[in-house]
């Protein structure tokens, strides 16, 4: 008995290319406030500008002494730089929500599908092995019936046997008692002759 199973699904066939670190580590980056108005705790003088190395608001006395030879630019430059970068990782963000989507609903069809081909496996099984204990039923019904069949044989050949030997048994004793009577009786005439005849036609048989 064979019992065969479809193919099982796996959501881990539907997954996305993973982030890149890179990106997921500017994601975690922290983000500043470009519209703030609040001056250099250091200098007492404007945030107008911006290191892209270090990723922090400036003034100038700072950009020029603490930043010197590092990425830096105005403030108001960076605030549209890092809007346009944001807006590109929104959209990026987005695509990926509907990837992870996508991901959640083929990993709920494919425990819909294993379950279902599970509990028609699991059908098929006792089906099959219904079918089994019937035909083992079936089995051994037929040889009982014919086991009995044979003992029942067997008893009558026992009883015919036992019967005929009655008859010889009854025959003998008949004959027995006929010899004693003739014994007892005497007789020495034809009619003693004849019966010792019979005896010895029996002995022969």
């Amino acid at each position: 008995m064979e019992t065969t199973s479809g193919p099982t699904m796996s959501c881990q066939s539907f997954l996305p290319v993973s982030l890149h670190r890179a990106e997921a580590e500017d994601l975690a980056s922290p983000l500043y406030s470009f519209d703030s108005q609040e001056p250099c705790e250091e200098h007492e003088e404007s945030l107008t500008m911006f290191c892209l190395d270090d990723l922090e608001p400036l003034c100038e006395h700072g950009a020029a002494v603490s930043h010197a030879g590092h990425r830096v630019y105005l403030l108001t430059e960076a605030a549209t730089d890092c809007k346009e970068e944001l807006k590109t990782s929104l959209n990026g963000l987005k695509k990926r929500r509907v990837q992870f989507e996508k991901v959640t609903q083929n990993c709920e069809h494919a425990s819909r599908h294993n379950q279902a081909e599970a509990e028609l496996t699991e059908e098929h099984m006792k089906k099959e092995f219904e079918s089994l204990h019937q035909f083992l039923r079936e089995q051994e019904a037929a040889r009982l019936l014919v086991l009995r069949e044979e003992q029942k044989e067997k008893r009558r050949e026992a009883e015919k046997q036992v019967d005929e030997m009655n008859q010889l048994i009854t025959s003998l004793e008949e004959k027995v008692q006929l010899v004693e009577e003739e014994l007892d009786a005497g007789g020495e005439g034809a009619g003693f002759l004849k019966v010792t005849q019979i005896i010895c036609f029996t002995k022969s048989i």
